[in-house]
């Protein structure tokens, strides 16, 4: 069983010294090396993805791994909670960058962008940043993170969000620029 944890603070760490990014697409293992890749699979609905294990848990009975919000979201565990799902460790992650490229500008605390996509192969990246004027390509360790913006304030970058939707990136999120 899986489970995804998100209420955190935006500014807790998780178990490696990473940040913790509660739209971010992660995972907590009790077990897989810090940081590491594994591949989830969702056994009722079908969809995989993969996942940065950064984090320590789950600490429920039960439960072999705690999804950050954005993996439950594209999961499609978000809405039930939890879900039964198959793991497999790929082996470690690359450690991440100092800092991304779509870091906020200096002393702008309310900058958002909208995340297309996380993409373990670049060629999958660009293939989605072609779909999208203007998206960006920011690589974060293992994976290719296809986004748009920043964007001053949530309500300019949800209208993104939401142009992003309608082109078929249905499973787009806004982020806080780090």
């Amino acid at each position: 069983m899986a489970s995804w944890y998100g209420h955190e603070s935006p500014n807790r760490h998780t178990a490696d010294g990473e940040v913790f990014i509660a739209d971010g697409i992660s995972a907590a293992h009790k077990t897989f090396p810090l940081p590491s890749v594994a591949e989830v699979t969702n056994l009722d609905n079908g969809k995989t993805i993969r996942v940065r294990v950064n984090d320590r848990g789950p600490f429920s009975d039960g439960r072999i791994i705690d999804l950050s919000r954005g993996a439950a979201k594209a999961l499609g565990v978000y809405t039930t909670g939890t879900a039964k799902v198959r793991v497999k460790f790929l082996g470690p992650a690359e450690p991440l960058p100092a800092q991304p490229v779509y870091a906020r500008p200096s002393g702008d605390d309310q900058s958002f962008i909208v995340q297309l996509g996380a993409f373990s192969q670049e060629s999958n990246a660009q293939r989605a940043q072609e779909k999208m004027d203007g998206a960006r390509i920011d690589r974060r360790g293992e994976f290719y993170i296809v986004y748009l913006g920043p964007y001053t304030g949530a309500d300019a970058a949800e209208s993104h969000r939401q142009d992003s939707i309608d082109a078929g990136f249905t499973s787009a999120i806004l982020k806080r620029a780090e």
